[in-house]
Order: structure tokens, then sequence, then C-alpha cells
């Protein structure tokens, strides 16, 4: 209630309050300040595309073999490259932690830094996933003049990626104010 207060007694009489998502939120900075050429995957759609990753290096895959059923291998890899994204892992980073590890593992973790690479070469030019959008979406947004006014309150959230942190590092140095629910 106090907040509200605050809020309320420097009110400008054009008050516009708007409750938007990420999503929501990341179509505005892309309309106002451009920059999303490509198109954003949903989850099948990036399964798909992680199934052409994999086919396509198959024949050099020491470990990861792609069996009859597919699916499990598809599901697991898709799985592995969303954390190593969401978590700023690239590939140069990967090929270093498989040089510390022992044999088998290195091989896993070989394979996957060739299907990593493969899936980035095919989404290079015509689409985008969650993790680089939100990347995306961090460096536009010091271009979107209308955040510097803004008052920003992050709510119901279980937790953050370090790519959402940075994003919210973002709104933080650029927005007016902000505030995180931490109940």
């Amino acid at each position: 209630k106090k907040l509200s207060l605050r809020l309320l007694k420097d009110r400008d009489p054009d008050l516009r309050i708007r409750v938007v998502s990420m999503s929501t939120l990341a179509n505005m900075v892309f309309t106002k300040v451009g920059g999303l050429k490509e198109k954003k995957l949903t989850s099948s759609a990036r399964g798909m595309m992680t199934y052409r990753a994999i086919e396509s290096v198959s024949k050099d895959l020491k470990t990861l073999k792609m069996p009859q059923d597919s699916t499990g291998l598809v599901d697991i890899v898709k799985d592995a490259l969303i954390e190593l994204k969401q978590n700023k892992i690239g590939l140069e980073e990967l090929e270093e932690m498989a040089l510390r590890t022992d044999d088998h593992a290195l091989k896993a973790k070989e394979d996957i830094g060739l299907i990593y690479s493969s899936y980035e070469k095919l989404m290079e030019e015509d689409y985008i996933d969650t993790e680089d959008w939100i990347q995306l979406l961090s460096k536009k947004l010091a271009f979107y003049e209308e955040i510097r006014e803004a008052t920003i309150f992050i709510d119901e959230f279980t937790g953050f990626t370090p790519v959402q942190y940075d994003l919210i590092e973002g709104l933080i140095a650029l927005s007016k104010n902000t505030y995180i629910s931490l109940l």
C-alpha cells in the first residue's frame, strides 16, 4: 500500500500502467527498435531442429547414436542444449570442459559439441530460440527509450538463469525504478 501511495503521489495525468509478460515486452522492444528478423521456434520446432542437427553429424558421433526411436535422444540433447545456452556456455567453453574430463565423458561432450555446432548453423539465418531471443532483447533494450521512464515490478518467478539475470540487470540499469518481489 505504501508503494502504491508513493507512486500515485507524483502521478502523471497520463499515467499508464501495463502489466506485460516478458514476451510482450520483447515484442514491444523489437517492434519499436527492430532487430528481430528470425522466427522464434516453438518447443516442437526446436525438437525438429535438434533432430536435424543430430542427423547431420550422426556419422561423426562417438557416444550418442541415433536409435530407431530417436525421440528419447532428441529430448535429452534438446534439454542439454537449452541448459548450455541458459547458462551461457558456448562451444568454446564446452570444448574446454571436455578437455578436463575422463575419456567416456569426453566423448559424450565432444558429441554434444558437434550437435551444438550443427544446431547453431541450422539456426543462424532464419530462426531464433528462446535463449538467443532473451540475449537479443537484453542488447536491444538500451535502444528502447520508453524503458527509461518505466517503473518495473518483477513478480511470480521461481528462479532465474544467467541469461535472464543479464536481462534483469539491463532492466535495473535502464529503468527509472525496479522492484523485485521476494515472496
